[in-house]
């Protein structure tokens, strides 16, 4: 259903069922979905991007998809990090450790489309080493997704 927001489409298959990360949503090109439109869950948090397009249904790769990166910053100070996909909602990255990340921390996209997109899970430091691994978790949980919003 359009909206003047985007296009409302209802989840056909998420993970286990569909791809690993990938959902399938109840909307195509007759709807007007078209492959690179944006995929935001409840809360306007975003999902991923839509990959294929049929006449009624789209294939939307999720941003923690294995091995895909995407821009980011992250916390209060607008720590920039890449977010690298490692499937199920969750993501990695690294920081200088004394940028002052902290657990709990909000990650958001730094792409035009900025948005909250996880949340900084565990910090994981090593002696030898001046950078922080953060262990991050999206906001949104891909395998109960039962609804998408898609934008331009």
């Amino acid at each position: 259903a359009a909206t003047a927001r985007g296009i409302v489409a209802s989840v056909l298959s998420r993970p286990p069922q569909s791809l690993y990360d990938t959902l399938i949503v109840a909307a195509g090109s007759i709807s007007g979905v078209s492959v690179g439109m944006s995929a935001r869950g409840a809360g306007d948090v975003p999902l991923g991007e839509v990959e294929s397009v049929t006449a009624s249904s789209a294939s939307i790769v999720l941003y923690s998809s294995p091995g895909r990166s995407h821009g980011a910053w992250v916390g209060s100070s607008r720590i920039p990090v890449t977010l690298i996909g490692v499937g199920g909602g969750a993501f990695i990255a690294t920081a200088p450790k004394a940028s002052g990340v902290m657990e709990g921390d909000v990650v958001y996209l730094s792409d035009g489309q900025a948005g909250a997109i996880a949340r900084v899970r565990k910090i994981e430091t090593d002696l030898s080493s001046p950078a922080a691994t953060l262990l991050i978790s999206a906001l949104s949980n891909p395998f109960s997704t039962v609804w998408v919003t898609l934008l331009p």
